[in-house]
């Protein structure tokens, strides 16, 4: 545990070889250097950063004599002395954290095989409170509309402090209606009945709130979203493959009453668009997101 501006932060084991390595130092290398050694460039994780203090009259370390001569760097380039503490002085802990404001399992593993690392916490938004709020909007907006309630109820809760956080929602629109989740087996019956043979858009809202600090947090202050929608082309169904799929349980619990990753992909014979926005989480919008609250999305790859 170390003691970071009057907060405790916890070290992980790699964090204790680096500032064990960079108080050391051996070859008399700057920071810097020694740092780039210890941890490789590009790694998409937690950075360390230390600075080495000259410090004279420290227990256990001897000032440079005539019969002692300095340390030189190996390409024989004079450099200054270093006298070290025994510990480093940290200057900054980072961790790049990314929460996801959603309880979809297929949003989760979309994220996992995408080598995105990520935490999940689950808001508690009211969708139909929040819809009857703004009044009626298109399927596009209300897609953006709850992503954003979504992202911004998480936000606000101390575990999200110092993340990303991003908020999704899909909503499926066919024949100009919006669709969300059926809930209930006549409801979805109803609904696949309309898409057998048919097409419409699934409509994905993203919103990203960056809860870092502003400050010494490298955080941008960022608050903004964006839709990604795809046209989903559907085959005819059967009467007994609709009472099949709805037996599953999948389509009662989705948006549009249909899934492209699971059961539902046997239906579906074209997507026009994003396919990932289909599966709720279109990953080069969180690209383009990530981007403006000036993030690169490498950063967050495990």
């Amino acid at each position: 545990m170390l003691n970071l501006n009057g907060r405790p932060v916890k070290l992980s084991e790699r964090h204790t070889e680096i500032l064990t390595v960079l108080a050391l130092n051996p070859a008399g290398l700057p920071a810097d250097e020694l740092a780039a050694m210890v941890y490789p460039q590009g790694t998409p994780v937690t950075t360390v950063r230390a600075e080495l203090v000259p410090h004279r009259g420290q227990p256990g370390v001897t000032e440079p004599t005539e019969q002692q001569p300095l340390r030189q760097h190996p390409e024989q380039r004079p450099r200054a002395a270093c006298r070290c503490r025994p510990a480093a002085t940290l200057e900054r802990v980072t961790e790049l954290r990314l929460i996801l404001a959603s309880a979809s399992p297929a949003r989760t593993k979309l994220l996992r095989e995408a080598g995105i690392s990520h935490e999940v916490l689950i808001s508690d938004v009211d969708e139909d409170a929040v819809t009857a709020r703004y009044g009626i909007t298109d399927p596009h907006d209300t897609a953006l509309l709850l992503a954003r309630a979504k992202a911004e109820a998480v936000a606000a809760l101390p575990e999200a402090a110092g993340a990303l956080v991003l908020g999704c929602d899909s909503v499926f629109e066919l024949d100009g209606q919006a669709y969300g989740k059926p809930y209930e087996a006549h409801v979805a019956r109803e609904r696949l009945t309309l898409m057998s043979g048919n097409s419409g858009v699934l409509h994905t809202g993203h919103w990203l709130v960056d809860n870092r600090e502003t400050a010494a947090g490298g955080g941008s202050g960022a608050t903004i979203g964006a839709v990604a929608s795809a046209e989903v082309h559907f085959a005819a169904m059967t009467e007994k493959e609709m009472d099949a799929y709805i037996a599953t349980g999948e389509p009662l619990q989705v948006a549009g009453s249909f899934t492209i990753d699971s059961l539902g992909g046997a239906f579906i014979t074209r997507i026009d668009g994003d396919p990932h926005a289909v599966v709720g989480l279109s990953v080069s919008t969180l690209r383009s997101l990530l981007a403006s609250a000036g993030v690169g999305i490498t950063e967050l790859w495990r």
